[in-house]
């Protein structure tokens, strides 16, 4: 397919010659088709004879489906099927809650230096 096109209704078996209003035109007394789309550009020739429509009311799917599976297009007898409704994702779950923060004292340890002392230079006789 070209691009992601994801429809309700996925037509199987149809003529080497149809296109993409030929397949909206066979659902359109069932619905309103909000897009039809005919595979070529696949590599194998039996997938590419492949379309899926995008048919509403949500309702009338079923009727379309029934009364166009096996239905004759010249030699071609259509497959027509009803695609499954996408897995809704679960919702996540929420964040759990952080401990509460013990307060922060800040220690300071000083370390007391012994003064240096350097050595004398040593004296020139």
């Amino acid at each position: 397919m070209r691009g992601i096109f994801r429809g309700n209704i996925v037509v199987s078996n149809l003529p080497e010659a149809f296109g993409d209003e030929d397949l909206a035109a066979l659902f359109d007394p069932y619905g309103l088709v909000l897009g039809a789309r005919v595979d070529r550009d696949h590599p194998d020739p039996v997938q590419a004879r492949r379309g899926v429509v995008v048919l509403a009311p949500a309702d009338r799917v079923e009727a379309a489906v029934s009364a166009m599976n096996g239905y004759r297009i010249d030699a071609y007898k259509l497959k027509v099927r009803k695609l499954p409704e996408p897995p809704k994702p679960e919702p996540k779950a929420p964040p759990r809650p952080r401990p509460p923060r013990a307060e922060a004292s800040v220690v300071v340890v000083r370390q007391r230096l012994a003064p240096r002392r350097f050595a004398a230079p040593p004296s020139e006789p």
